[in-house]
């Protein structure tokens, strides 16, 4: 298992690499949303997007 300053390189070089290839994108915060609504909204968007998602705070 990698170390999380390492995870987090790997991880920022992939989100750069996806803003370069992909025309749009959309950014969003997910506060005060529940897993299991989470889980439906990640599904529904599976087939039409790629989804990247992160937890907790870059910065």
């Amino acid at each position: 298992r990698e170390d999380r300053a390492t995870w987090k390189s790997t991880y920022y070089l992939k989100l750069v690499q996806l803003l370069d290839e992909c025309p749009k994108c959309f950014i969003v915060g997910v506060d005060n949303v529940g897993s299991k609504q989470m889980q439906q909204i990640r599904l529904s968007l599976l087939k039409h997007a790629i989804l990247l998602m992160w937890m907790i705070t870059m910065i």
